[in-house]
């Protein structure tokens, strides 16, 4: 009966590998609550900044003489010329 070593010396080594990875959840845990603050506070800086900035610029041209099929599972809604189709699956 003989010993495979090479698989003995790989499981220690990823014991190892584990064990500091496990070492260095709280720090990346920092680093996770660092990135969230940044993120946080640039969010609003630029809600502050640009709001209102895009106002009546993003809007769906209505598409003249089409006409839209009814599906069943399908629900239209036309409203001041724009048009919304809400797939309902």
């Amino acid at each position: 009966m003989s010993i495979n070593y090479s698989a003995l010396a790989m499981a220690v080594g990823m014991r190892i590998l584990v064990m500091l990875l496990l070492d260095t959840l709280p720090m990346l845990g920092n680093v996770l609550l660092l990135c969230f603050f940044v993120f946080f506070i640039f969010g609003i800086v630029g809600v502050q900044l640009w709001e209102g900035i895009l106002r009546q610029r993003c809007f769906l041209k209505p598409i003249p003489n089409v006409t839209y099929p009814n599906y069943e599972n399908d629900v239209l809604i036309l409203y001041e010329k724009r048009v919304i189709l809400v797939l309902l699956y």
